[in-house]
C-alpha cells in the first residue's frame, strides 16, 4: 500500500473496518501476524481512505461488490467485478502448495463455498495469481487441501504446547511442503483441534 501511494499518491486505500488499524499500525499487525521479512513486504504504513463492508459497491468506472470473507484473517474481504466476471480474493483461498494459513476453520470453508456461489469465470489469487475457475475449481481444491490438513492432523494426533511444533512438521512433510514452522502454521492447526 506503502509503495503505490508513493507512486500515486491520489489513490484510495479501502480495506474492511477490522484491517484498519492493522494498515494504519503496522507494529500491531506484526505483533499479530510475525510474519518473516514482514516490515520490507509492507513497505510502510498508510492512513485508509475508505472502510468497506459486505455488499458495498465501488464503481471505479465499473461496478466492483464487496464481499466479507473471513477465515484466513477475520478482517478479510474479497472483491467480484462481475462485468468481467472476475473474483479478486486476496488470502482468502488456501492454495494447497502452501502452508496452512488461517484464524477461523468454519468462516474459511463458509467463505470459500460463497465465493463458489458466485459463479465468476476468473479468479485473482493473493497466493495462486491468476486462475480459470471453469478449469480448475480453485474453492474445491482449497477444500480438499483443507481436508487433508484435518487427515494429517488426527494421524498426528492430540499436540500440547511441548510437541506443537512437531505436529506442524509433521502436517507439513505430509503436505509435502517444504517450510520452517512458522507461528501462524501452528494457529491454523489449532483450528482443526477446535472443529473435531
Amino acid at each position: 500500500n506503502a509503495g503505490i501511494k508513493k507512486r500515486a499518491p491520489r489513490a484510495v486505500v479501502c480495506c474492511s473496518e477490522l484491517a484498519k488499524p492493522f494498515i494504519e499500525d503496522l507494529q500491531s499487525q506484526y505483533a499479530r501476524r510475525p510474519v518473516p521479512g514482514f516490515f520490507f513486504l509492507a513497505g510502510g504504513q498508510v492512513q485508509v481512505d475508505r472502510v468497506l463492508q459486505e455488499g458495498d459497491e465501488i464503481d471505479i468506472g465499473f461496478p466492483v461488490q464487496v464481499l466479507s470473507t473471513p477465515g484466513h484473517s477475520a478482517d478479510s474481504i474479497s472483491l467480484y467485478l462481475p462485468r468481467q466476471s472476475v473474483l479478486i480474493t486476496g488470502d482468502a483461498v488456501p492454495f494447497a502448495q502452501d502452508v496452512p494459513i488461517y484464524e477461523d476453520l468454519p468462516a474459511l470453508n463458509q467463505s470459500l463455498k460463497k465465493l463458489s456461489a458466485v459463479g465468476a469465470k476468473h479468479m485473482i489469487s493473493a497466493f495462486a495469481g491468476y486462475v480459470s475457475i471453469p478449469n480448475e475449481d480453485p474453492f474445491g481444491t482449497a477444500l480438499r487441501y483443507l481436508d487433508k490438513v484435518r487427515e494429517a492432523v488426527r494421524e498426528f494426533g492430540p499436540a500440547d504446547v511441548q510437541n506443537e511444533k512437531a505436529r506442524a512438521e509433521f502436517v507439513l512433510k505430509r503436505l509435502g511442503i517444504e517450510s520452517p514452522v512458522l507461528p501462524f502454521v501452528i494457529t491454523s492447526l489449532k483450528q482443526h483441534e477446535r472443529t473435531e
